[in-house]
């Protein structure tokens, strides 16, 4: 096994870190889809929302492609990909366009049976509003006295947040103050999020699973160096992968200006989480049964983690905050 060890030689030199601002990604026009996906690495084309449904192709990464469909909590997106229709899971997909606006149980997609999602019963003494531009509309009469329907979606945060259901062939929208406010608004959470069909739900999603992703990645590091620092050896069979760059769409942070301060946060967080990786990694890569590094390196990589930690806690401060306002109504 290799194994990496405090010494007095220097065997490691900084390298340079990788760029975290992706370009634009060029959106086909085509007004008769209302939402597109960009995949972020080659992704599985199967049949059915699920990795036990049948492989139709294979898509490659920084493809553009129509969505036509979902499922209710929007885990696996319908596209099309040539002549073909199927589904992709949507971790590996960057959203652009109206999320709301898919069938939540996709277009002609093949037969399986699917979970039925959380479920509310709905009464024509409940303020009920139809759906206009997939967000709630004009206030209605629920069309008959009682139906027990599933939830579809959400939109807004805290208590004061709205519910879309599905029911004979239309979307409403229902207010939980309907429900009593004893209902945790954490049972809703496995189904989308209407804000991210604007530039700031689409930002604060990315942000917040950035966020998840890279600080297990900085803690995997740390640990390493922490285990250096005192003298104890670490192994190099399992070097941490670098935290994934940093990836937004520039039209979409620079019409979110309150988003930018956390956006450099973590910019700089994964930075220096990947420039401590790297230092590792090429101590990993010199030859020899045994690596020894100076106090200098060690050091120097306590350094970029520092500065990782101060960041992850700075974008711990000053991003929940900014969910407690409701981007379709702009306040």
């Amino acid at each position: 096994m290799k194994r990496i060890i405090l010494g007095l030689t220097i065997l490691l030199w900084m390298v340079a870190t990788v760029p975290v601002m992706a370009q634009d990604i060029s959106i086909p026009v085509d007004p008769s889809y209302l939402a597109y996906i960009t995949t972020q690495d080659y992704v599985s084309l199967r049949e059915g929302p699920g990795t036990a449904f049948n492989r139709l192709d294979v898509i490659p990464a920084e493809m553009t492609l129509p969505a036509i469909g979902r499922t209710t909590d929007a885990l696996w997106i319908q596209v099309i990909y040539g002549e073909k229709r199927g589904w992709i899971t949507a971790r590996w997909l960057i959203w652009s366009g109206q999320m709301m606006a898919l069938p939540s149980d996709g277009v002609n997609p093949a037969p399986f049976i699917r979970l039925i999602r959380r479920q509310m019963t709905v009464t024509d003494s409940m303020v009920t509003f139809n759906q206009i531009n997939y967000l709630p509309g004009q206030r209605v009469t629920f069309p008959v006295p009682s139906a027990t329907v599933e939830i579809t979606g959400r939109l807004g945060s805290g208590s004061e947040y709205w519910l879309q259901f599905y029911y004979n062939g239309q979307y409403y929208w229902l207010g939980m103050w309907n429900l009593g406010y004893n209902v945790p608004g954490s049972v809703f959470y496995n189904v989308p999020d209407a804000g991210y069909v604007y530039p700031f739900g689409r930002v604060y999603e990315q942000l917040v699973d950035y966020y998840d992703r890279s600080i297990n990645t900085y803690e995997d590091i740390r640990n390493i160096w922490l285990d250096l620092a005192t003298g104890t050896s670490a192994s190099c069979n399992s070097i941490p992968k670098s935290a994934a760059s940093l990836e937004i769409s520039r039209a979409d942070l620079d019409s979110q200006a309150i988003l930018i301060p956390s956006v450099r946060a973590l910019q700089t967080a994964i930075e220096n989480t990947n420039a401590a990786i790297e230092l590792f990694k090429n101590a990993c890569e010199q030859d020899g049964q045994d690596r020894f590094l100076t106090t200098e390196t060690v050091n120097q990589a306590l350094d970029y983690l520092e500065i990782a930690r101060r960041n992850f806690n700075l974008l711990s401060d000053i991003l929940p905050p900014t969910a407690n306002r409701d981007p379709a109504f702009g306040n």
